[in-house]
């Protein structure tokens, strides 16, 4: 089980570029594990061109409690109207170089499901995001990540427009 509440600000500098910061405290419950408990910040900026973003990231540059080392994150997307494909290189500091494809659909305008797939760790996910109020979403997220086996997450997220 993972319970992740966390909060966005979002700063748009320009028609098309975006830039942010998001916070998050998670608590991880895993089988045959101890418990983390662990704070995060992370930063992110992305340029819009059509249907096309061009984003990077780097998550955990802020950490406390579970110390995983920062991952930057280069990502390319396709936005069609309903639905949409992410590429995304992500370098961990201490793991292997990894891919991550990952695909949304949006069911209506409040809601949309994501599925995802990732070389290292392997894993397989597979999430529903649920709109409830223009600030509020609610995730619910299932991964598989081997050996492991499945993980659940409970995610409530309050975007801030800056």
């Amino acid at each position: 089980m993972h319970v992740a509440p966390s909060a966005r600000l979002r700063w748009v500098p320009a028609e098309g570029y975006v830039m942010g910061l998001a916070s998050c405290v998670e608590w991880m419950s895993i089988r045959n594990f101890d418990d983390v408990i662990a704070a995060r910040i992370d930063v992110h900026a992305g340029m819009t061109m059509a249907e096309w973003t061009v984003a990077a990231g780097i998550d955990a540059m802020i950490e406390m409690g579970a110390v995983r080392g920062p991952t930057v994150r280069l990502g390319l997307a396709a936005d069609l109207d309903s639905h949409a494909v992410t590429a995304e290189l992500r370098m961990p500091w201490n793991r292997p170089v990894a891919i991550r494809i990952a695909g949304r659909a949006r069911l209506t305008a409040g809601a949309d499901v994501r599925a995802g797939l990732c070389s290292d760790p392997v894993s397989i996910d597979c999430a529903l995001r649920m709109k409830i109020s223009p600030v509020t979403h609610l995730l619910i997220d299932v991964r598989s990540v081997f050996p492991l086996g499945l993980c659940t997450t409970l995610t409530l997220a309050f975007a801030v427009p800056w």
